[in-house]
């Protein structure tokens, strides 16, 4: 039995079943994140065919679970999900959220502060400058 069969009988991702046939192999080939398919069974009939039709005009991508929301929300927000606007939503690069980092030598802040102690002077310098920031 493979995965996708079993994940069928899974409550969670009960409604693959309304995804298209077309669809339901991209989900079993892996070219659909079995996520992204849950969340593509929202799509209508013709708007699952618009999906389909850019699988099979990009053969080398996949549309992941990031992706599929991006294209319900769309749909959500009222845009007609023809052919631009799937191809649009799937090229954009993902908005992947990273936290960059600044680094401070202790040597730069006030004398026998202990790390915790050199972290807490660091935000509430951040903060402060914010704060005269917003002032200006």
């Amino acid at each position: 039995m493979n995965a996708y069969v079993m994940l069928q009988d899974d409550p969670r991702f009960s409604r693959l079943n309304k995804l298209s046939e077309h669809l339901q192999s991209a989900v079993a080939t892996g070219r659909i994140d079995i996520r992204a398919g849950n969340s593509l069974t929202w799509l209508s009939k013709g708007e699952q065919h618009v999906v389909e039709s850019w699988l099979d005009a990009n053969p080398k991508k996949k549309i992941g679970p990031y992706q599929a929301r991006r294209i319900v929300s769309a749909k959500g927000e009222g845009q007609t999900l023809d052919a631009d606007t799937v191809e649009h939503l799937l090229h954009q690069p993902g908005k992947r959220r990273t936290r960059q980092w600044v680094a401070v030598p202790l040597s730069d802040l006030p004398n026998h502060l202990t790390y915790s102690e050199a972290e807490q002077w660091v935000h509430e310098a951040v903060q402060a400058y914010k704060a005269r920031l917003d002032d200006e």
